[in-house]
């Protein structure tokens, strides 16, 4: 079965080198950058559902406060992202990673669990199981009914190699117990310390210097620093 790897550029290049090194997989890329993104509809932050009510709001001026999404985000914690000094959106993954999977008329097969987050649960749950036929799009998500222990257990099992290093509460190549996009914001507050730019700047000190400093991340991270309920605010380190 061919496979496609989406090169975003927000990959860790031992993950990339590893895809493009597969005989199966063919690379296909983005019609636009992650730095267009951030110009043009703003950064991933929070959490998606964050993300995405604060864009809302923000590009319909206009919105009733008594509207169901404004209603219940001016009143939330995070009410406090309305008035940031930058953008934000959830169109990266939209932009960067579904875009060419559409313009290639891929089926996607994806390996996400329902236990990495409330709204991966919440998907599996809706479309009652691994596989999703609905006559407008088609989607399998094999391992959404693995553990953390049925992933490891196949990997030691099929001396499966690992493009990230090894398997275990800490990636030998990130420090982090998953790799996901470089340089995205969502789910940082809840990390402990160091959080994933912290262990970036020892890791891959280039993609930090770029993430943080060229693309204006440090900025971001500070506002949110700044601003943040207090007990959140030393989570938005970098």
């Amino acid at each position: 079965m061919p496979a496609l790897l989406v090169d975003t550029g927000l990959e860790f290049p031992e993950l990339v080198r590893a895809a493009k090194s597969t005989p199966n997989v063919e690379a296909v890329w983005p019609e636009t950058s992650f730095k267009k993104v951030l110009e043009t509809r703003g950064w991933p932050a929070i959490f998606k559902i964050v993300s995405e009510e604060v864009h809302f709001i923000r590009a319909s001026p206009r919105v009733e406060a008594s509207h169901p999404k404004a209603a219940w985000f001016k009143k939330s914690r995070w009410a406090f992202l309305l008035r940031a000094s930058f953008k934000i959106s959830q169109y990266c993954c939209d932009a960067l990673k579904k875009g060419p999977l559409k313009r290639e008329g891929c089926a996607h097969i994806v390996g996400t669990r329902a236990d990495e987050s409330w709204r991966r649960r919440l998907v599996c749950l809706q479309i009652g199981g691994c596989d999703l036929y609905d006559g407008r799009k088609k989607r399998s998500a094999p391992l959404s009914v693995w553990s953390e222990q049925d992933v490891s257990r196949c990997v030691q099992t099929r001396g499966l190699r690992l493009p990230y290093g090894d398997l275990g509460k800490v990636l030998s190549v990130t420090g982090r117990e998953r790799a996901g996009c470089v340089f995205c914001l969502f789910g940082i507050h809840p990390e402990g310390l160091p959080n994933r730019f912290e262990l970036m700047a020892k890791t891959h000190p280039r993609l930090h210097d770029l993430m943080i400093n060229r693309l204006g991340a440090g900025e971001v991270l500070r506002w949110l620093r700044n601003n943040a309920p207090e007990h959140l605010r030393t989570r938005f380190r970098a």
